[in-house]
């Protein structure tokens, strides 16, 4: 995150020492798709130990992301931006269910475990906040910082079945799929290029996060022994590329 905030801080400086004489900024709206990379916890794909089950590894997998946004301008180069957004973020593999199977099994002290997963990360981010742009030329520098919600619309459903030396279950749960909402901040910078008056092409990072995550439930558990998922959250960097359209100039 630090290397993001002196990124950013860098063009910011580059871009402002370019704008000395005016330029012209649109209102525009925009459609994108790209890739979605996981980040932090969410990315993480381990049990933890005996001792220290690690209840915040997501499990997340690299995915596409498909995005509407836009930003208003209200006053010279300050605006008003939205982003829309929908992302696949995985769903657990083989070697993650064993991984999971064998935390479970050596936490309970059973003779066999079996884990089975499905269901995969699938959810909407709505969020809005201030943008700045920086003009040079054809290019605009857009920086945001924005706040809005992340809804879930399907989180991996994950299935724990753990038997004794006899073939008798010791313990049966369910970790469900979720489709809870969350609070969400972003931070985001974009590179645009207008090729004419109305139509351009925009190159954007976005990084998303949830402080407290999105609500998982488990199901029939008896005991909170070993990894146990209350609240997941999400962290994610997205790259995207996409076509625009301006709608409405405003003049320095």
């Amino acid at each position: 995150m630090k290397k993001v905030l002196s990124t950013l801080s860098l063009f910011g400086c580059i871009m402002l020492s370019l704008t000395a004489r005016a330029q012209q900024v649109k209102t525009y709206i925009g459609i994108s798709a790209g890739v979605m990379n996981p980040y932090s916890e969410f990315k993480q794909a381990d049990y933890g130990t005996t001792t220290s089950p690690n209840n915040k590894a997501g499990f997340a997998k690299k995915g596409p992301v498909f995005a509407i946004d836009g930003a208003y301008y209200f006053y010279k180069n300050l605006a008003i931006a939205g982003l829309v957004s929908f992302q696949d973020q995985g769903q657990l593999n083989s070697d993650d269910e064993t991984n999971l199977s064998n935390g479970y099994r050596e936490n309970f002290g059973s003779y066999q475990s079996t884990v089975t997963a499905s269901n995969r990360y699938h959810n909407i981010n709505a969020l809005l906040g201030p943008q700045y742009t920086f003009t040079y030329k054809g290019f605009n520098l857009d920086l945001r910082a924005m706040a809005g919600v992340v809804k879930s619309l399907s989180t991996p459903e994950i299935k724990v079945y753990l038997t004794n030396y006899n073939g008798q279950q010791i313990e049966s749960f369910t970790q469900s799929s979720s489709k809870s909402t969350a609070f969400a901040y972003a931070g985001s910078v974009g590179l645009r290029y207008n090729f004419g008056k109305v139509i351009g092409i925009a190159l954007r990072e976005n990084y998303v996060a949830t402080p407290t995550g999105v609500a998982i439930t488990t199901s029939e558990r008896n005991t909170n022994t070993g990894r146990l998922v209350t609240n997941q959250r999400i962290s994610e960097f997205q790259t995207t590329l996409g076509l625009i359209i301006n709608l409405k100039t405003t003049e320095k």
